[in-house]
């Protein structure tokens, strides 16, 4: 992995841009993200401008120091130069020294937690200085949001928090008062609410017609009976008489307390 310092240079006015970037290969044709050298170099075309590599390091920690070096302050105020920030602040560092992601392996390696100090800090400082990646960050997020919504009818339908996370969770929140302890929801707010369950709990039969609340209900009532008969047989079937202890072998999807009613009532 290459770390390195560049200079793009405008021919025609002689504006430049100092960046940093890290890279596998020297000649990969980066040229820049910064927004106002994005703005020039399709103004004016990209065989305008010129690339030079003014520095390669062998890790990121001295590509930063030395892009803050020259990137200061009083730089970005000229008039010279494609600037937004001052440079060296922090850095993505998507590709570590184990070849992996910023996170360390997906969360399962030491250097985690200070990766994530590092993304939670760069995150916000270009949230606060690059408007255009703030914005396209923002529509991205609610459009994967509102995907999931579309097709589970919830963000969070099928996911589970784990055991050590529920602890931290309920930790971090002993002794604090709700935030909309005493609050009630406007008129407006609860039509909203009420629309969209309704939008997300009845399935559509075909694009234009849906089916009647009543008749998915209906649908939905057998099918539960059907499922509860499976897992009530599975259950019987098995050398397990701890409900507990079946339902965490037997990967049943509810509670051991959900459970335990089903059998009482059947």
């Amino acid at each position: 992995m290459f770390y390195t310092i560049y200079r793009v240079t405008n021919k025609i006015n002689n504006k430049v841009y100092i960046g940093k970037h890290q890279t596998k290969d020297l000649k990969d044709g980066y040229m820049g993200s910064g927004k106002h050298l994005k703005r020039s170099i399709g103004k004016y075309g990209i065989d305008n401008f010129n690339k030079e590599i003014l520095f390669v390091f062998d890790n990121e920690a001295d590509m930063n120091s030395k892009e803050a070096e020259l990137v200061t302050e009083e730089f970005t105020k000229e008039d010279t130069n494609y600037n937004l920030c001052p440079g060296g602040k922090g850095g993505w560092g998507y590709i570590n020294s184990l070849g992996k992601n910023l996170y360390g392996m997906n969360g399962r390696t030491s250097n985690t937690k200070s990766n994530l100090e590092k993304a939670r800090e760069t995150q916000k400082f270009l949230r606060e200085n690059d408007l255009e990646w703030a914005t396209k960050t923002s529509k991205n997020i609610s459009r994967g949001v509102k995907k999931r919504i579309d097709e589970t009818g919830s963000i969070w339908l099928g996911r589970n928090h784990k055991p050590n996370t529920k602890k931290k969770i309920s930790a971090a929140n002993k002794g604090k008062t709700p935030w909309n302890k005493g609050g009630h929801h406007t008129f407006e707010t609860k039509k909203k609410i009420s629309d969209s369950l309704k939008k997300n709990t009845i399935p559509e039969v075909s694009s234009d017609v849906k089916m009647c609340k009543e008749c998915y209900n209906k649908i939905k009532f057998e099918d539960m009976n059907i499922e509860n008969t499976y897992w009530i047989e599975k259950y019987h079937n098995s050398e397990i008489k701890s409900i507990r202890k079946f339902v965490k072998e037997s990967g049943y999807p509810k509670s051991h307390v959900t459970f335990s009613k089903i059998l009482k009532n059947n």
